[in-house]
């Protein structure tokens, strides 16, 4: 699934915090553009019931589904980097 929130996607249950050797905790996500049309929209799935996630994304509207037929919908377009500490 995608997402066009930040905050939700950022969520240790997609983006695990990972450590690397000089103690510096990261996160990763992949920024893409979608084909209009290409994907259905659907609640979060995380447990957030009516704690508001994100104020600018509407948690019924938070994950955006695709079938996976449509070749070339998906278009990479960034790769989000967030240092959480160093």
């Amino acid at each position: 699934f995608l997402s066009p929130s930040c905050k939700y996607a950022e969520n240790e249950i997609y983006a695990t915090t990972k450590t690397f050797d000089d103690e510096t905790k990261m996160k990763v996500m992949l920024q893409v553009r979608i084909n209009p049309g290409s994907y259905s929209i659907g609640p979060e799935t995380i447990g957030s019931y009516s704690e508001e996630i994100d104020p600018h994304v509407k948690n019924h509207e938070i994950e955006w589904y695709t079938s996976g037929d449509d070749k070339g919908a998906i278009i990479l377009t960034g790769v989000l980097v967030k240092v959480l500490s160093n």
